[in-house]
């Protein structure tokens, strides 16, 4: 249930960097899948060795969440802003 309502929202990046890729060699892609696995997925496996490894936990992850909203607003904001340029350039 919850695909069905997250689907539409969660979608987009995956059709377009699919879509991106796709046009490509197989040469070229790898440094984009590093460069995702980097900015994407390192991050959640740092989040979840910590809060597994006892150096953090849920409440202190959200709770640092809370008081730095504003500035990871802004750096999504700004990721955004750069990413549109780069397809407008590109």
């Amino acid at each position: 249930m919850i695909t069905l309502f997250e689907l539409p929202c969660t979608d987009g990046p995956y059709i377009f960097a699919l879509g991106y890729l796709s046009s490509l060699s197989k040469i070229t892609i790898l440094p984009y899948l590093l460069y995702y696995n980097f900015l994407f997925v390192l991050p959640l496996l740092v989040i979840t060795i910590l809060i597994y490894a006892g150096f953090a936990s849920i409440e202190k992850a959200a709770a640092w969440k809370e008081r730095n909203l504003r500035i990871l607003n802004l750096i999504t904001g700004l990721l955004m802003i750069g990413l549109g340029i780069w397809v407008i350039i590109s």
